[in-house]
């Protein structure tokens, strides 16, 4: 994982080399001696400024080798994430050496759900993986694997039932418009768990209606917008950039029956198993640094982060992926708000029947090593707005 290193370490020497030529000039001489001594302190004053540049590059390239040089030994992390818009902090954090900078190898392996994340981390297959805070862990501890959220990087620390990267979309030719009976009897495209399936659960509640008034497919995202596309089924609920990317297709006979409702909390981040943080501190500091630096640069240039999307997700367009990215927060704070959105998610699943069990913030979150790092760096969440100090200030309060 040296590579961005090195890229930059090359990125010196081009601008070396191009200096170098630049020093050349032009060897042609005026018609006479009056041009020739017009042109000479122009390039006299032309070589100092290429010698100037020379030396700062010199100094650039210096600085650059002994930052290479100050990591000599890296520790090995394998990473489960999902292939979404959720998790871009991660890719951002590989792409542009955030975790390299600070001494970690880190090998991201994408799967289909969360729910593949979780067979992961029993199995072994990675020793982290993402989790989310909201939908995510209460069902894994309620299954015996006892993970937790440490540090959100897809979340939005003012709002309680946070969810803007997933939505429902229909095909108009289908009967489907805006209004909600009109899915009844309807295909869905929908994940077999996970936050899709929360959400859709919620909106039915919401709207009177129930999983009994549809049929479901279980699909990942990808195949959603193109099993909706070619009218294999008739409605889907995929995640970002695949919900952009089946409107655009669909075009004019694409109808966005729900988009981002306060409905559950989802809140996606690096995730630890009890006993995990004690043992490897250091690391998952390291780790939410990276992120946390990672969610700030792509709050600040979003054009930067659709390039690093459309280099691990296939088949999306810049356009799509460029909106969906304002689809998404990057918020990596633990609020009060967080902590009563993962609560109240959790008793959701209960009540649903989803899950068995009774669920506290501290069951779900340990944000301490999180908090350690926001307040080393205050200036990576300096742009985000100010915190509720009361759960009723909360979006998404259930009053």
């Amino acid at each position: 994982m040296q590579r961005m290193r090195t890229n930059r370490l090359w990125l010196l020497l081009a601008v070396l080399a191009l200096v170098v030529a630049a020093c050349g000039g032009d060897d042609s001489s005026g018609d006479d001696g009056d041009t020739a001594a017009t042109e000479a302190p122009a390039t006299t004053e032309a070589m100092t400024e290429t010698t100037e540049a020379m030396t700062e590059t010199t100094e650039a390239m210096t600085e650059t080798t002994e930052a290479m040089e100050e990591v000599t030994e890296f520790d090995d992390v394998s990473l489960l994430v999902v292939n979404n818009m959720a998790h871009l902090p991660v890719f951002f954090a590989v792409e542009f050496g955030l975790w390299t900078d600070r001494g970690i190898n880190a090998d991201v392996q994408t799967l289909g759900s969360g729910a593949d994340i979780a067979a992961g981390l029993e199995s072994g297959q990675a020793e982290f993986g993402s989790v989310n805070g909201g939908t995510g862990v209460a069902p894994q501890r309620a299954s015996g694997l006892l993970t937790k959220l440490v540090a959100p990087y897809n979340n939005d620390a003012t709002n309680a039932k946070y969810v803007d990267w997933i939505g429902i979309v229909g095909r108009a030719d289908r009967g489907i418009t805006e209004d909600p009976n009109s899915v009844v009897g309807k295909t869905f495209g929908v994940t077999g768990g996970g936050t899709p399936r929360a959400y859709l659960r919620a909106w039915l509640a919401q709207n009177g209606l129930s999983e009994d008034d549809i049929e479901i497919v279980a699909m990942g995202a990808p195949d959603m917008r193109t099993a909706v596309v070619n009218g294999d089924v008739d409605v889907v609920v995929p995640w970002s950039p695949f919900r952009t990317a089946a409107i655009l297709d669909l075009g004019d006979n694409a109808v966005e029956v729900s988009a981002g409702e306060s409905l559950v909390l989802s809140a996606i981040g690096l995730g630890a198993v009890d006993g995990q943080i004690e043992e490897k501190r250091d690391v998952f500091k390291r780790m939410i640094e990276g992120v946390v630096e990672a969610a700030y640069l792509i709050r600040q240039s979003p054009e930067d982060a659709a390039t690093v999307v459309l280099s691990f997700i296939e088949g999306v367009s810049e356009e799509a992926v460029i909106e969906a990215i304002s689809r998404n927060t990057y918020d990596p704070r633990v609020s009060i708000c967080t902590r009563y959105g993962v609560e109240i998610t959790a008793q959701q699943l209960v009540d649903s029947g989803s899950i068995e069990g009774e669920f506290t913030a501290d069951d779900l979150i340990d944000s301490s090593v999180l908090d350690e790092v926001l307040a080393e760096h205050p200036e990576w969440i300096a742009d985000l707005p100010p915190l509720p100090e009361t759960v009723e200030e909360c979006d998404g309060f259930e009053g």
